[in-house]
């Protein structure tokens, strides 16, 4: 019954991605999984899966509404989500009051997903605080990884765990920063390097976690191991 964060310090690395493949394949194995849609400014989940019209966001939480667990949706692949709602208003008590409600996620679920706006400022550390352990998504790139760093360190700040480094969207061209030269500046281990492909793009179209779309590919299995990770 744990609660991770998967945050970056860096939008655009595919935090929201990997939250979802991760809780899909971890539900398909039996593991009562949950992902919240924690980024209140641009909320991305219930895009990526298609979800127009909730009959509940976290946003609801907030007036009293309902209760966090009310708001979970189940997608049709089988992974189960809270999304935010696009367009409102929030400000840092509204993190504040998600953060608080997250925490009794963990009397219903074996593994909660937070996956987490971009930045490291004040909403960030307040989720972060919510979270028994953290992921950290970077690119391949100095720019990346150098906000990974910064993020590491905010979660350590926090006495939190970080579980690893996810590197995403990699082209194999000489750029590119390697495992080893990520490892020795962010003092962290790497969980997976998951190779750049047009299939995501072929996924989000179709409202569905990649590896739902495509079982028998080898970012499949690269997603796989890391899922075993978690749970090991």
């Amino acid at each position: 019954m744990a609660i991770i964060g998967v945050l970056s310090g860096k939008g655009g690395v595919g935090k929201t991605t990997i939250s979802i493949n991760l809780a899909s394949l971890l539900t398909n194995h039996g593991t009562r999984t949950v992902v919240v849609d924690s980024d209140l400014y641009t909320p991305n989940i219930s895009l990526s899966l298609g979800v127009v019209n909730a009959p509940h966001y976290s946003n609801d939480v907030f007036n009293s509404l309902t209760s966090l667990n009310q708001t979970i949706c189940k997608h049709i692949s089988g992974i189960e989500f809270i999304p935010s709602m696009l367009n409102a208003e929030v400000n840092l008590d509204s993190f504040n009051n998600l953060s608080k409600k997250i925490l009794t996620l963990k009397q219903s679920n074996d593994l909660t997903f937070v996956d987490m706006p971009s930045g490291l400022g004040p909403h960030i550390t307040s989720l972060v605080d919510s979270c028994d352990y953290c992921i950290i998504v970077t690119s391949p790139d100095l720019l990346g990884v150098t906000n990974a760093m910064k993020a590491i360190n905010l979660v350590t700040s926090l006495n939190k765990q970080v579980l690893g480094v996810i590197v995403n969207k990699c082209e194999g061209v000489s750029c590119e920063l390697s495992n080893e030269e990520i490892t020795s500046l962010t003092q962290t281990k790497i969980l997976a390097r998951i190779p750049y492909s047009k299939d995501f793009s072929k996924s989000l179209f179709m409202k569905t976690p990649f590896v739902c779309a495509f079982p028998s590919s080898e970012i499949f299995d690269i997603f796989k191991s890391v899922a075993f990770t978690i749970l090991s």
